[in-house]
């Protein structure tokens, strides 16, 4: 049984429900990693239809722009109303509903009872420093690759970032 905050448990999910959620290529190598499937049953490139979208962490390819996401609305773990993968979760997702600035982010989904759970515990701080450095990797390899990634349609956009990205770890 995947564990899940308690915050998360009193919440109605719609983050998990309705939103497109965006990771980063590292979040997909785990994810790859902690189920066994491959990065395209779970993950794509997605247009990028959101409010606040980060431009630094799209992919500018011959065809068009998008967003590196999981396969969402509903995410494609989201069973009987919790995280299949909590464990290897996106890191967005274990920090949400707080910012990159470690600030509880009030106008979040979440209900009032769990965002003051949420804003006593902070149960999602804990990843922060690990998802800023992740973001900063992945920018990093979108502006060293950007002529490359410009050339590529959708689909060999999503496997050239992911291949640089597992070579990245291994450096």
């Amino acid at each position: 049984m995947s564990k899940v905050s308690l915050a998360c448990s009193l919440c109605d999910k719609r983050c998990c429900r309705d939103f497109l959620i965006t990771v980063t290529p590292f979040d997909v190598l785990r994810i790859e990693s902690f189920t066994g499937k491959k990065a395209r049953s779970f993950a794509e490139l997605a247009y990028p239809d959101i409010l606040n979208v980060d431009w630094e962490t799209a992919l500018d390819c011959k065809d068009g722009t998008y967003l590196l996401a999981l396969k969402s609305r509903p995410c494609i773990f989201f069973k009987d109303g919790k995280c299949s993968i909590f464990e290897a979760a996106p890191l967005a997702c274990k920090l949400y509903p707080h910012t990159l600035s470690g600030r509880l982010n009030m106008s979040a989904s979440c209900p009032f009872h769990s965002k003051v759970l949420f804003k006593i515990r902070n149960p999602g701080l804990s990843v922060l420093s690990q998802l800023k450095k992740e973001l900063a990797l992945y920018r990093e390899l979108l502006h060293e690759y950007k002529e490359e990634l410009a050339a590529l349609d959708k689909d060999a956009c999503f496997d050239f970032i992911l291949e640089k990205a597992k070579a990245k770890l291994k450096s």
